[in-house]
């Protein structure tokens, strides 16, 4: 699984993180998380279930929404900070 963080920046300072999330990828072998189960003493079931829930998704597709989030959550912080300065 992948998952991705994003930094915050204000005026070239560092504030927080952004954590986006996991996602599978298309080529992802079951067998090998079920027995990650196993080790860490899950109920193989409820394991399976929950990587059904995580979205599948190509690695090229995830970076793009890892750019735009970044890109997002910098223009938001940006304003904020300059409503706040007003």
């Amino acid at each position: 699984m992948w998952d991705a963080g994003v930094s915050i920046t204000v005026e070239g300072k560092h504030i927080a993180n952004w954590l986006i999330g996991q996602v599978r990828n298309e080529e992802m072998d079951e067998e090998l998380y079920l027995q990650y189960a196993d080790i860490i003493g899950a109920d193989k079931a409820a394991f399976k279930a929950a990587l059904k829930e995580v979205p599948v998704m190509s690695e090229t597709r995830f970076r793009k929404i890892a750019d735009l989030l970044f890109i997002l959550a910098n223009e938001l912080s940006e304003k904020a900070f300059r409503n706040w300065q007003l």
